[in-house]
């Protein structure tokens, strides 16, 4: 009889599914509704919405790190040095406020281990990088990404781990930069070993100097999070000794779609999720925000006020675009 009594009919969930799915439920709804309106003041939510959407507090940077404190903007701004060949770094600083930037794409040139612009263009001979002195005695800053869309970071092509951090080394020294971006599009172990080894000896290297090395991952995610190699791809960098300062999602929007900014959220709740385990933690201070434009209309006034006022209530990395360089009046709100 106590058998009978407790037996489901076929074809019913068990309590313990039941139950999962409805945290699930939750979970998804909640994360729809943080992109609501941010106050135009940058106020925190009134303790009634805070119970809804607890407030996340931003841990402390690891005690044996040694990457740079992050931008306290809230905005770094992306230069594409190829296709962007005149843009103005300090003038664009003056214009908007932004004071921290990243130049790209460095990938490898012909003999797959020394970077070059887009792959075809002279570390040395980009109008854009010749800009970055004139930009620092303006009080900015800059720093470079390699990998992406044009072609391999040279982890990827360079089969000699000498050979690959004599590369970084020298377009580190050649710019005087303190921060390394990387736009990761292959997870395979032997080039992730060869960059993780690479970037472990130069931040240990600038340790010594008594200066610093920010390193940076931008990675492409969806509403799933991150993939499994990218997540292996952290996790294996880290075990290396390297300190990530921040992982960065790269998040395609559509077109003309309302529904980007909810996607967005979607993406950072379940990569939030992920990074918790690669970093043993809190790790929204560690994740940013990087929506790629199609369009100017992508992303608006009123989008880039959302968008800010979830970066300021999650103590989120800076924000970034890819893409379509937003007109000044949204990479103003975007860097509050």
């Amino acid at each position: 009889m106590e058998t009978a009594r407790h037996a489901r009919p076929p074809g019913t969930p068990s309590r313990t599914t039941v139950a999962l799915a409805a945290a699930a439920l939750v979970t998804v709804t909640g994360m729809a509704l943080w992109l609501l309106p941010a106050k135009p003041t940058g106020q925190w939510d009134p303790p009634a919405a805070a119970a809804a959407v607890p407030v996340i507090t931003a841990r402390p940077v690891m005690a044996a790190s040694t990457a740079p404190t992050p931008p306290d903007d809230g905005y770094v701004a992306f230069v594409d040095a190829v296709r962007s060949a005149g843009f103005d770094l300090p003038g664009t600083a003056r214009r908007t406020g932004v004071r921290h930037f990243l130049v790209g794409h460095l990938v490898a040139g012909d003999d797959g281990c020394a970077p070059a612009w887009a792959g075809v263009a002279e570390a040395t001979s980009s109008p854009v990088a010749r800009r970055l002195e004139r930009l620092r005695l303006a009080g900015g800053a800059a720093g470079l990404t390699f990998g992406g869309p044009d072609g391999d970071d040279p982890a990827v092509t360079c089969p000699s781990p000498d050979r690959l951090l004599s590369a970084y080394r020298r377009v580190l020294s050649l710019f005087s930069s303190d921060c390394l971006d990387f736009e990761i599009r292959t997870t395979s172990r032997g080039p992730t070993l060869r960059r993780a080894t690479a970037i472990t000896a130069l931040q240990r290297e600038a340790a010594g100097n008594r200066r610093s090395l920010r390193v940076t991952f931008t990675v492409p995610a969806t509403t799933a999070g991150l993939s499994a190699g990218a997540q292996e791809m952290l996790r294996t960098t880290r075990a290396a000794g390297a300190d990530i300062g921040a992982v960065n999602l790269l998040i395609p929007f559509a077109p003309g779609d309302p529904g980007n900014l909810r996607r967005l959220a979607l993406t950072a709740g379940a990569a939030h999720v992920q990074l918790d385990r690669v970093f043993g933690g809190d790790s929204w201070p560690r994740t940013g925000l990087v929506p790629v434009l199609a369009g100017y209309g992508d992303l608006g006034p009123e989008e880039a006020r959302k968008l800010s006022g979830f970066r300021i209530r999650h103590h989120l990395a800076p924000l970034s675009v890819r893409g379509i360089t937003p007109t000044d009046e949204v990479t103003r709100i975007l860097n509050r």
